[in-house]
């Protein structure tokens, strides 16, 4: 995935983005993940996780957020390793 837009859409970095943790899966697990309700996961292979502030539907495989999972926090580390991601538990 090339690295994200700054929220305002522009092609500066984000230094800091701050993330709800909005599930934690397997925990205590060698396969334990966490997702953030932030980001989204659409069905390409590739360039596949998407602000859901910026975009809500995928142009490329038409998939629309409110059908598909939040973003996995650890591939989105992974993705952009110039952004660090401060996650934060919902209460």
């Amino acid at each position: 995935m090339p690295d994200l837009h700054a929220l305002d859409g522009s092609r500066r970095m984000t230094t800091v983005e701050h993330v709800t943790i909005s599930g934690d899966y397997n925990a205590g697990s060698d396969d334990a993940f966490q997702t953030v309700s932030e980001f989204w996961d659409c069905e390409c292979g590739t360039d596949y996780q998407h602000r859901r502030v910026n975009q809500t539907t995928c142009s490329r495989c038409n998939t629309n957020e409110d059908e598909q999972p939040d973003s996995r926090l650890n591939e989105l580390v992974y993705h952009n390793p110039t952004i660090e991601f401060e996650p934060k538990r919902i209460v």
